[in-house]
């Protein structure tokens, strides 16, 4: 086949991939004030990607947000427009104590805060500058945690490896072809990927996500599925419910 008609037909696939993309991405909810959320754009950019979308919010809001799987919070126990006093019910009197001497930040990292197998990550700093600083240093480890929470299954040498993983609801699982060879992830009634193209070997521009496939599991269960161009290729997804917890100061 031309490699202009291979150009054209990943034209037409475009939009459909990125369809299914938008509706499976992990959302994080960003709390801050208004001079907070303003200067967190390097923070944004750093973790929002193909499967992370970032939600800014502001005190009045963060009620709706607060299920999310993924919040950053930005500001101490002292933060303006009702984000501290958010932070205050998280931090211990002694974390609130070191917060608010002169020139202190810290990052701080906790779990399961208003759901099962929650992460919250508050950033906070004396003021508004050390708060900024507080997320800049600390950016990387909150992106590692942050591809932790996407699973990635590995198609090589013909298998899915692991060929078993368990994740909670919710949860977007990339499968990434390292093979030459096109596979699918195919699971009767539940999901269809379609071809995932093997590793490039050509010269030929696909603009598409090249040999990755995502999948939002939005319901428990156990889904088995296979490649339908190799037999013997065959994984399974266990994906376990979720129960929210106690909120903070309640």
């Amino acid at each position: 086949m031309r490699p202009w008609i291979l150009l054209l037909l990943a034209l037409l696939l475009v939009p459909a991939t990125e369809a299914r993309l938008e509706q499976s991405k992990l959302q994080i909810a960003l709390l801050g004030n208004s001079v907070d959320l303003a200067l967190a754009d390097t923070l944004i950019l750093n973790i929002e990607g193909p499967v992370v979308e970032v939600v800014p919010t502001d005190a009045k809001g963060f009620e709706a947000q607060k299920g999310k799987k993924v919040i950053i919070i930005l500001g101490g126990p002292d933060a303006y427009e009702g984000v501290g006093g958010i932070v205050s019910k998280l931090l211990a009197q002694e974390e609130q104590r070191y917060i608010r001497s002169e020139g202190a930040r810290m990052a701080y990292s906790k779990r399961d805060l208003w759901r099962k197998g929650q992460q919250v990550f508050i950033f906070a700093g004396s003021n508004r500058n050390e708060t900024r600083k507080a997320h800049m240093e600390a950016v990387d480890a909150v992106s590692r945690s942050l591809r932790e929470l996407t699973p990635e299954v590995i198609i090589e040498n013909k298998t899915f490896s692991p060929p078993l993983i368990r994740v909670d609801m919710g949860t977007t699982v990339a499968w990434r072809n390292r093979d030459l060879a096109s596979h699918t992830v195919t699971s009767p009634k539940n999901f269809d990927s379609g071809a995932i193209g093997g590793r490039v070997t050509s010269g030929v521009l696909v603009p598409r996500v090249e040999g990755v496939w995502y999948y939002w599991f939005q319901d428990p269960g156990i889904y088995e599925y296979h490649c339908q161009y190799h037999g013997g290729m065959k994984g399974t997804v266990i994906v376990e419910n979720v129960t929210a917890s106690t909120s903070p100061g309640q």
